[in-house]
Order: C-alpha cells, then sequence, then structure tokens
C-alpha cells in the first residue's frame, strides 16, 4: 500500500536513471491507501515509471495510481528488438515488429 502522495524520483531513490520500479516475479496487489485515485506515480518525462518482467505464474494488481509523465528513455528501439517479438498497441492488439 502506497501513502497519498505525489512519487518522483531522485537517483538515490530509484532503481536506476531508465526506472522508477522494476518488479521481477512480484505478485500480490499494490495500490494507493485512500481509496481514490491519490497516488501518483511521475515519471518526469526522463523515465519509464514502471517495468514488470513476469509474475512467476501468479497475479499483480495495480489499483488507484495515476501514471503521469513516463518516458519511453529506457526501452529498446525497434532495432534494437528481437525479431518476431510482439508488443500491445493502444487497442489491444498485438503488433510484431517483423
Amino acid at each position: 500500500m502506497l501513502s497519498t502522495g505525489n512519487y518522483a524520483c531522485e537517483l538515490i531513490h530509484c532503481y536506476n536513471f531508465y526506472n522508477m520500479l522494476v518488479l521481477n516475479d512480484h505478485v500480490g496487489a499494490i495500490f494507493g491507501a485512500a481509496g481514490m485515485r491519490d497516488v501518483t506515480l511521475d515519471g518526469e518525462h526522463s523515465r519509464l515509471i514502471m517495468n514488470v518482467y513476469g509474475t512467476g505464474g501468479g497475479e499483480l494488481e495495480l489499483r488507484l495510481l495515476t501514471f503521469k509523465r513516463g518516458s519511453q528513455a529506457g526501452r529498446r528501439s525497434k532495432k534494437e528488438r528481437p525479431r518476431g517479438v510482439k508488443r500491445a498497441t493502444t487497442s489491444g492488439e498485438e503488433r510484431s515488429d517483423d
């Protein structure tokens, strides 16, 4: 549970320069405490807000969080991505880069 507030990075409090949060095989729930969207994770146009690498077969639930000004700075460019990798589009469809 996160307390109400605006969360932004100072280099010492982030996972690294490119990511605010990185979750590896994390299961459970991450949610705002107040029961409203009073928790804002602000990437300040310079960081990915959250990188999730699997859930170990379980479920990860994100509730009552606002993501603001995230960046794609930590993403691999299309050229660096392995061939055949699919990624979701805003319409929910998967798209291949091939």
